[in-house]
């Protein structure tokens, strides 16, 4: 009951999420002019390179609270308390670095690797030192959210993001259309409102778990010893996942353009939207799957597992699939610039394919952090990681941000094929045809047939008014969603018989 009314929660709020950003993009594109919102873009790059950063604490403190709020028991309890404790003067520590080191290197920045022209010199260095302000309060705030999904706080914490994002977007465009269309202003105004959100997830902490005020707040050496182990594999595993995720706008930023780099990252935006889709479905059964592992419940378990899996091919995938077959129309509905249309639109196709695959690729990474042993996915992403990176430069080198979109699906589609077994086989042999059978492939394959034929029956065009090709689109989108759930049902009923 609890992991439904989380899933229920996060999923409502990562919707939301997603139409937000979604809806306010464009705007903050059409008050900021190209160039301004290039910066933007260069801070949302910025913000996913801080997983870097976390020593995979995070995750560390996620499964601790899980492990604690699970059992009830005064002594884990006291480790997660120990370990919070902890983790929250290295990450302060860090955080003040993070700020200084950019405020002393905003002018390198801006010399030798951001495209612009001299006369935003004064804007970019102060809206890349404000920006490290933000950067570093969001980073700190990272523990605290980890430890409220931990504590399965999340239908509390899905209220609070739906909060503080309206705050974040509907703020910053009062602030940018009243006061002055400047990027400063925007950062100045991020760094209030992220502020006040780390305070309410401190606060809120205490509040479910009063005893925690009770433990000793020293830091704790041998707590974080102890937590080393699977801290090191997650923070490898975040590693890999930010240089998998990220080394493409790492690249392009510093050879496209910055009004060009803002398109690619407007782009972005969609296809992270789609993986956004399948995080609350992540968020919610991490803590689940960690307590059966616990409890050695291996049928419920791979119960939950599977659920999981088709869940999220029903609802995530389907998003992917719409992307994909109506690229162009999609960013015309949602921007109203054709120039963007018509520059982004192949480029959106491929990266769509590839937050799809890639979702399909988290699933078991989550079923290896619920184990907490990330060998295989360390050894895998490792490998995985490195050939991505090769073929991203070359690509890039010959086709620009097309052929680094190309390049990223082809790489996720090859580590999908060969180590999926691999996994399945070490964690939960015998599952891996069954699960690929039955809770992947009908549904996708439905999906896509059910997509292909609205493309040639129902399709939008771009001469169309806007709000008619955003109608055609949810139209159809709901279509390829009402396939997946039929045959979903189709498939627990097979299993029941």
């Amino acid at each position: 009951m609890v992991t439904r009314r989380n899933i229920t929660a996060n999923y409502l709020s990562a919707v939301y999420l997603a139409l937000i950003n979604i809806m306010f993009t464009p705007i903050y594109l059409n008050l900021l002019g190209p160039v301004q919102f290039g910066i933007v873009g260069f801070f949302i790059l910025l913000q996913s390179l801080l997983g870097l950063l976390d020593m995979g604490a995070s995750p560390t403190l996620a499964r601790t609270a899980a492990q604690a709020a699970a059992s009830g028991n005064q002594h884990l309890l006291s480790i997660f308390s120990n370990l919070l404790n902890s983790f929250e003067k290295i990450f302060a520590s860090i955080g003040i670095v993070i700020v200084s080191i950019m405020f002393l290197l905003r002018d390198w920045v801006l010399e030798n690797w951001i495209s612009t022209s001299p006369e935003h010199y004064p804007m970019f260095s102060s809206s890349l030192g404000l920006m490290s302000c933000v950067v570093g309060i969001r980073f700190v705030n990272s523990l605290y959210r980890s430890s409220l999904v931990g504590l399965e706080d999340q239908v509390w914490l899905a209220k609070m993001d739906t909060l503080f994002s309206t705050l974040k977007y509907c703020g910053s465009v009062v602030v940018l259309y009243f006061i002055s269309p400047n990027a400063v202003y925007f950062f100045c105004y991020q760094i209030a409102i992220t502020f006040v959100e780390l305070a309410v997830n401190k606060a809120r902490i205490f509040k479910i778990q009063p005893r925690l005020i009770e433990f000793d707040k020293r830091f704790d050496f041998k707590a974080v010893k102890k937590a080393l182990p699977f801290s090191a594999g997650a923070a490898y595993s975040s590693l890999l996942l930010v240089a998998s995720t990220q080394l493409d706008r790492l690249i392009l930023s510093g050879q496209l353009s910055i009004d060009e780099f803002g398109y690619y990252v407007l782009v972005s935006v969609i296809s992270m939207s789609i993986g956004q889709i399948s995080s609350p479905v992540f968020r919610a059964i991490t803590p689940r799957l960690t307590a059966l592992h616990a409890k050695a419940a291996r049928a419920e378990f791979i119960d939950v597992y599977r659920e999981a899996t088709r869940l999220i091919a029903v609802v995530s995938l389907s998003t992917v699939l719409i992307v994909a077959f109506f690229p162009n129309e999609v960013i015309y509905a949602w921007t109203g610039d054709q120039q963007v249309s018509e520059w982004g639109g192949r480029i959106l196709f491929w990266l769509s394919i590839a937050a799809g695959l890639a979702i399909l690729c988290d699933i078991q990474y989550y079923l290896q952090l619920a184990t907490g042993n990330l060998k295989l996915h360390i050894i895998g992403y490792s490998i995985y990681s490195v050939l991505q990176s090769l073929a991203l430069m070359m690509a890039i080198a010959y086709n620009g941000a097309l052929g680094a979109a190309i390049a990223i699906v082809s790489c996720r589609a090859l580590y999908l094929v060969i180590w999926s077994p691999i996994v399945h086989k070490k964690y939960l042999p015998g599952i891996h045809m069954v699960w690929l059978s039955f809770d992947v492939l009908p549904i996708v394959l439905t999906q896509c047939a059910v997509a292909y034929v609205l493309s040639q029956t129902i399709p939008p065009e771009i001469n169309q008014p806007r709000e008619t090709i955003l109608a055609i689109l949810i139209l159809n989108g709901a279509l390829v969603v009402a396939s997946g759930i039929t045959v979903n049902r189709i498939i627990k009923s097979v299993q029941k018989i």
